[in-house]
Order: structure tokens, then C-alpha cells, then sequence
């Protein structure tokens, strides 16, 4: 299985940090967003490559890769893409990944999550061969990609602002940003997202293709609400991993 991370984007919300480093680049207690990405694919059996699409600031990413392949030895194959049109919407940087999604089974990640491997752990083993993770804990902001199902089956996914999101569903709860995806389900999700392509929607969230894709094909989730984990779009999210999240993850592996 591939991991895909989606590390294009230039973290607006989070500048100044970000005018001279990409987001998956600020180090938190001393270690990368990227770095604790790459450990946790380390210790996964289930992941034998990955790929990184990657956009502004890409070859800072690309040195970081070097860096850390280096510093742990690890043999994980690594691959990069580059979306030129990284200011657009994060769809393009989806359909960047096309080849890899084809490939074989992904599971494609926004590169801006702190969490700890027993999370992951629980998207690549998981029973379903398309789904995502949903923690139905958070509170809404506003901000929050919301996840909504029926019997165990996602049938929306829309922003915690959207009414749709609010009441109908036997589960709703927010999304992590992570999905497991096989290859006999990628054509429909990539059909989707070529849909909104040609109607002139390069600016769209990619997760308007998979709520889209969603409503034709299975897929499942898991709860991940007994988990650490958060999203790093502000200032305050940086202090909430440093203060209330790091402290409950797993350590990584030492550098070998």
C-alpha cells in the first residue's frame, strides 16, 4: 500500500511561519510534521512506498526527504510530484497523485495532521477498502471537514458550517483529513474530479470530489475519537499539539 501525502499547499493561515518554510516543515518539539509522517510510515508493514506531491517551497521538501532518509537509514521508497498550480484548490494536488492512485491501493493524506501511528495504524488495517477516519468528539468552528454516515456507510462530506451536516446522519463526526482508497474505487473518485475540472472548478477542496464519490461508491469509516491527533492550519492549533497533543502520541524510533 502507498502513502500519499498532500504537502502542496502554502499555509496562509499560518504566516509568518510559512513565508520561508512549507507548513509540513515547522518543527514541533524539535521534529517535523513531515519527519513524524515518514516515521510513522516506517513502522507500518502495510505501507511499502510513498509519494509526495508537492508545490510551494517543493524542493525544501525534497531536502527534508533526503534528510530523513539519511538520518534513519530507512530503504521506504519515497517518490515526489509537483503541482505547479499549488495556490489553486488542494483538488489539483489530488489529481496529481493520479498515477499512484491507479497503482494499487493508497491512502492519501493531507500533510498538515499531527497524530500518532496507532491512528494511521487503524486506517490501513481497517475492514473497509475505501474509508476514512471520523471522530465524532470535535467541536464545530465553523472550520471542521464534516463526515456524515449512514450504518456504518459515509453519505456526505461537507464543511461543520454546511446545515447538511448538522442533523439526518446516524454518524457524524469530523475527519482527520486521511483516506484509504483501493484501486478498483479510484477511477470513480478520479471520474469526479475530472467532473469538476472541466466544469471550471480548479479551485475546489478536493473533499467536494469525495463527497461526490461518496454518494456512487462504499465507504466505510472508523472512529478515532480514543486517539491524539489534530490539524495545524493556525497559530493556536501549533500551541494546542505542542501543549495538549505531543504529549499523549508515541514516541518515534530512534535514528538508526
Amino acid at each position: 500500500m502507498r502513502a500519499v501525502l498532500l504537502a502542496a499547499g502554502v499555509g496562509e493561515r499560518l504566516r509568518p511561519l510559512t513565508d520561508e518554510s512549507p507548513k509540513c516543515l515547522i518543527p514541533l518539539a524539535g521534529r517535523t510534521l513531515l519527519a513524524r509522517h515518514l516515521d510513522a510510515f516506517e513502522r507500518l508493514d502495510e505501507i511499502d512506498r510513498v509519494g509526495v506531491v508537492t508545490g510551494y517551497l517543493g524542493d525544501r521538501i525534497a531536502e527534508a526527504v533526503d534528510a530523513w532518509l539519511q538520518e534513519t537509514g530507512s530503504r521506504l521508497q519515497i517518490d515526489r510530484v509537483d503541482n505547479p498550480r499549488f495556490r489553486e484548490g488542494s483538488i489539483l494536488s489530488f489529481a496529481a497523485a493520479r498515477p499512484w492512485l491507479l497503482a494499487g491501493d493508497c491512502i492519501v493524506m493531507d500533510a498538515d495532521v499531527l497524530y500518532g501511528v496507532r491512528l494511521l495504524q487503524r486506517l490501513v488495517q481497517s475492514r473497509y477498502t475505501s474509508c476514512v477516519l471520523l471522530d465524532d468528539t470535535a467541536v464545530r468552528t465553523g472550520e471542521e471537514m464534516m463526515i456524515c454516515a449512514d450504518k456504518r456507510r459515509v453519505g456526505h462530506i461537507a464543511r461543520s458550517s454546511e446545515p447538511s451536516t448538522f442533523s439526518g446522519w446516524d454518524t457524524i463526526g469530523e475527519g482527520v483529513g486521511f483516506t484509504r482508497l483501493s484501486a478498483a474505487d479510484a477511477p470513480a473518485l478520479l471520474e469526479e474530479i475530472d467532473a469538476l475540472l472541466a466544469a471550471g472548478r480548479a479551485d475546489a477542496e478536493y473533499e467536494v470530489a469525495l463527497d461526490a464519490f461518496v454518494k456512487r461508491a462504499e465507504c466505510g469509516f472508523e472512529h478515532v475519537h480514543d486517539l491524539a491527533w489534530t490539524e495545524i492550519d493556525f497559530p493556536s492549533d501549533l500551541k494546542r499539539a505542542t501543549r495538549d497533543i505531543l504529549p499523549r502520541l508515541e514516541r518515534p524510533p530512534a535514528a538508526r
